[in-house]
């Protein structure tokens, strides 16, 4: 009796120390931006053509990452804390058959999931957003992060996007952004990934000076995608 109560106590412990959050499992999750080092590297991947492959899945005690089905990709065994949102990648490798797309961002992005390639554990934060979706932010041991979302990217314009600027920064009070064109929300986050402040229309500005001082990102939301710009609040 006493070795069948200490073997089903093991289990108990096992199950516990393995078992994933059904809030990773049950979504494909789709990069939105990276910030390395204070760097903010958007997504490069553009919807509007084919199936977009998601870009992080958990699925069975594992994860599977690709920035673009036909090149490298990563994959791994999960460890996650049986009471905290934290996991931690184990057991990883990279399959090699060569970049054909976006390269430079799947080099930032794979780095910043292998880690020293022996175990990487990562902090995790889901956001329920108002339209219904889902922001997950999962952030490294350096203050390094990835924000990804539940739905795939839309088609995007680079040209477009990339004339979006932000003025001032840093910024006490207004942060003003240029743009020629139509801008449908104006969305800040903070480095957890949590939506802080909104703008619906066509608003060239955002009153930020409720915020605390520190970094956050601007997610600018136009007809050709969205664009994300990192300031200071001062």
């Amino acid at each position: 009796m006493k070795r069948l109560l200490l073997y089903s106590g093991l289990c108990f412990i096992t199950l516990n120390l393995y078992a994933q959050d059904p809030i990773l499992t049950k979504n494909n999750w789709y990069i939105e931006y990276l910030e390395i080092g204070g760097t903010v590297h958007p997504s490069p991947i553009s919807g509007g053509i084919g199936i977009i492959d998601p870009n992080l899945v958990f699925e069975n005690n594992q994860a599977y990452a690709v920035v673009d089905p036909f090149s490298d990709s990563f994959f791994s065994d999960v460890d996650h804390h049986p009471s905290d949102p934290v996991f931690t990648f184990f057991n990883m490798g990279i399959t090699l058959p060569g970049c054909q797309a976006h390269c430079e961002f799947a080099a930032t992005y794979f780095d910043l999931l292998v880690g020293d390639f022996i175990e990487n554990t990562f902090e995790y934060n889901v956001v329920d957003n108002t339209d219904g979706s889902k922001t997950l932010t999962i952030t490294d041991t350096n203050g390094d992060f990835a924000v990804f979302n539940d739905f795939p990217p839309l088609g995007l314009e680079d040209f477009a996007l990339n004339k979006i600027q932000i003025y001032p920064n840093p910024v006490s009070d207004e942060l003003f952004v240029s743009s020629e064109i139509f801008i449908h929300e104006i969305m800040v986050i903070d480095l957890t990934g949590r939506e802080v402040l909104k703008q619906i229309s066509n608003s060239f500005f955002i009153d930020v000076s409720s915020l605390s001082e520190g970094i956050y990102v601007l997610k600018v939301t136009s007809d050709f995608g969205r664009s994300f710009k990192r300031f200071i609040k001062k």
